[in-house]
C-alpha cells in the first residue's frame, strides 16, 4: 500500500517541476502570469507532501489516519483556491480524501477493541 501511495505521488513532484519552469520563463501577453507557477508548485508540493505522508502511515510511522484526513479536508480548498481550481490537483486530493477516510475506517475498529463489539 505504501508502494501505491509513493507511486501515486510521483506525477504531483512533476508539477512541481513543470509549475517551477513555468515561473522562471517569460510569457506573452494574454497568458497567465509568473506568480501562478510559484502558487501552483506551492499546491502540488502539499499534495506531494500529503502522498508521501500516507506511504509513511502506510509503513507505520507518520501522523494518524484521522490527523491525515484533518490535514487533507482542511487543505483541499487551499489547494482549490491557489490553484485556480487545477482539475489534476483537486482529483488527487479528493483520491487522498477517500482513501485517508477509507483507510482510517479500517483501522478505528483495530486501534480500539472494545469499540469494534457493538
Amino acid at each position: 500500500m505504501a508502494a501505491g501511495f509513493a507511486i501515486a505521488a510521483v506525477p504531483y513532484s512533476g508539477f512541481i517541476v513543470v509549475s517551477v519552469r513555468y515561473a522562471l520563463r517569460s510569457h506573452e501577453e494574454g497568458n497567465l502570469p509568473s506568480w501562478y507557477g510559484w502558487v501552483t508548485a506551492a499546491a502540488s508540493l502539499l499534495v506531494t507532501g500529503l502522498f508521501v505522508a500516507c506511504a509513511a502511515r502506510a509503513l507505520g510511522h507518520g501522523p494518524s489516519w484521522r490527523t491525515l484526513f484533518r490535514i487533507t479536508a482542511v487543505s483541499f480548498p487551499i489547494v482549490a483556491l491557489i490553484s485556480l481550481g487545477s482539475p489534476q490537483l483537486l482529483v488527487g486530493m479528493l483520491v487522498l480524501l477517500l482513501a485517508i477516510w477509507l483507510l482510517g475506517r479500517r483501522a478505528e475498529p483495530a486501534a480500539n477493541p472494545d469499540n469494534a463489539a457493538g
